[in-house]
């Protein structure tokens, strides 16, 4: 049996075979109450979006970067409005792509 490849190898294959992506980039996280936060593309691809993560979510690019830092080793990039954002609400997630 093959190990399992590490992380940064899932992440490098990542950012090769999909690289319209901005995987350093944050996507928006939108809350009920009409907040904010910072989801990590390599974390929701990975691991996927819960409700119950949502807490835990960066609230401003200075913790984005610490964690892309800590968790990917990875620099991240400033985050732009690509349109993208991921709506909480009743414990669904639902990510809306502009057409």
């Amino acid at each position: 049996m093959r190990p399992l490849p590490s992380l940064s190898v899932i992440e490098d294959q990542l950012e090769a075979k999909v690289p319209q992506i901005p995987w350093r980039r944050a996507i928006m996280v939108s809350l009920p109450a009409g907040a904010r936060c910072l989801g990590c593309r390599f974390c929701i691809a990975l691991l996927g979006l819960k409700p119950e993560h949502v807490p835990s979510l960066p609230q401003s690019f200075e913790e984005f970067t610490a964690h892309m830092r800590t968790t990917h080793g990875r620099e991240a990039l400033p985050p732009i409005e690509d349109g993208k954002v991921a709506h909480v609400q009743a414990g669904h997630i639902t990510i809306v792509t502009p057409s």
